[in-house]
This record gives C-alpha cells, structure tokens and sequence, in this order.
C-alpha cells in the first residue's frame, strides 16, 4: 500500500494562509494590525494543535475555520482590535 501525501506546510505558510481568510472576514485591507492578528493566530493553532493532538505538517485545511473562529474570539475576549464603535461604546 502506497501512504498518499499531502502538502507538508510548515507554521509561517499556516499562518499567512489564515491571516488572508480572516482579513478577508473581517474586511481589513491593511497591514497595522497584522502583528496583533499572528499573535492571535498562532496561539489558537497551537490550541487546536495540542488539542487535537498533531503536529503542524498534520494541520487538514478542514481546521481552518475553526482556528479562525478561535483566533477572533481570542481578540475579542483579550480586546485587541476594538473598533472606534466598540471603543467608544465600552
């Protein structure tokens, strides 16, 4: 039996693929808060990672949105990224 391979992608390719799909969700078009998002996503990856116990040339596509949903409720709950509504409503 033949072990089909996948593309092995190491963490800086995971992470520039979920930086684009959540600047796309979220509508940001620049770059200022790219640190704070990576901050963000890497922690929700390691997150999914541990608990699902895989290394990162495991990580499926099919987790994606998963860790992007993560990654924004991380900012959400840390508040980074607030809007100007947000700001000065709270």
């Amino acid at each position: 039996m033949e072990k089909k391979l996948s593309k092995v992608i190491g963490m800086e390719d995971l992470k520039e693929r979920l930086l684009e799909k959540l600047k796309k969700l979220k509508g940001i078009t620049d770059e200022k808060a790219d640190d704070v998002l990576l901050f963000a996503l890497e922690t929700a990856i390691y997150d999914v990672l541990h608990y699902c116990n895989l290394e990162i040339d495991e990580f499926p596509q099919a987790l994606d949105n998963t860790t992007i949903l993560i990654a924004i409720d991380l900012l959400r709950e840390g508040g980074f990224l607030l809007s100007e509504e947000e700001q000065v409503e709270g």
